[in-house]
């Protein structure tokens, strides 16, 4: 169970009957996706106050992580770049033992810490991590304990490997039809905003642009696709995109995005998001007093 389906409206009355509901997002789906959201900015937050901490804290891309995390099933994996809480926590990470870690992870002895159930062993080169995960793809695919194949998540940037590099890996995952869903952050540069997903799709792996700020769309795609990586499909690309921001278009926040989604649907009250952050704000406190 992960933190997304566990946390949620905790009455039938706290959400609302919005009259155009969308069957393949219900009205839990999307609280869900919004308390998830909350939560893991305010744990992050949280992770990110001890000055001397080695995670990797990804303030703004609360979407990316959460759409792509939070329906990932006890056999799947995920290989990340740097270490992190995020996913750990969106796949059902129990919240003491997750602050423990972090109080250790501050620690100017801690050693490297040992990869999480569901995780890949991080790997100081890129080009190492991204092939580990493919073989690991590769034994999933070949395996016959399970009726639909496991898939594995590769959260990545595009700067990450050289063009070649890329070029080579995506070839390889298309070649051998890997269940592998690549989930690209933005770029901070913002000079290479699509290349990856193009050097995907060139190379027979489907590439897409996904708004980072836009939870719904973010949500929406990662479904479609896992469902296509876990029926042989083949893998698949995501390249999440934030736009640069102008004076008259700000830089968009995802948790924003989803409260203005959300309340413009009559789906939740204020009342209702005001509780979220309160709730977990008490459970970070009750825990570390």
């Amino acid at each position: 169970m992960t933190a997304a389906t566990r946390k949620g409206p905790r009455s039938k009355t706290e959400v609302h009957a919005a009259p155009f509901e969308n069957p393949l997002i219900p009205n839990k789906r999307l609280c869900a996706l919004y308390t998830a959201m909350v939560e893991l900015r305010l744990l992050e937050a949280f992770a990110g106050s001890f000055a001397k901490t080695r995670l990797h804290i990804t303030p703004g891309l609360e979407a990316c992580r959460t759409s792509t995390a939070i329906n990932l099933e006890p056999g799947d994996l995920t290989s990340e770049s740097a270490p992190s809480i995020a996913t750990e926590y969106l796949r059902g990470a129990k919240l003491p033992a997750l602050l423990d870690r972090i109080d250790s992870l501050a620690s100017r002895k801690a050693k490297p810490a040992a990869p999480q159930p569901g995780e890949l062993p991080l790997l100081p080169a890129g080009r190492e991590r991204i092939y580990l995960a493919l073989g690991a793809a590769q034994a999933h695919k070949t395996s016959k304990s399970a009726k639909l194949s496991r898939v594995v998540v590769i959260y990545t940037n595009p700067t990450e490997l050289s063009q070649d590099d890329w070029t080579e890996a995506l070839r390889f995952a298309g070649e051998q039809a890997l269940p592998v869903l690549f989930v690209a952050f933005p770029d901070t540069a913002r000079t290479k905003t699509g290349r990856l997903s193009r050097n995907a799709t060139a190379h027979g792996v489907p590439g897409i642009l996904v708004d980072a700020a836009d939870p719904v769309a973010l949500y929406r795609v990662m479904q479609e696709f896992l469902e296509r990586a876990r029926h042989g499909g083949g893998p698949v690309l995501m390249e999440c995109v934030a736009f640069e921001p102008t004076k008259k278009h700000p830089a968009a926040d995802p948790i924003e995005t989803m409260k203005q989604f959300l309340l413009s649907r009559s789906v939740v009250t204020e009342d209702w998001m005001a509780a979220v952050e309160q709730s977990f704000r008490k459970r970070l406190k009750d825990i570390k007093t």
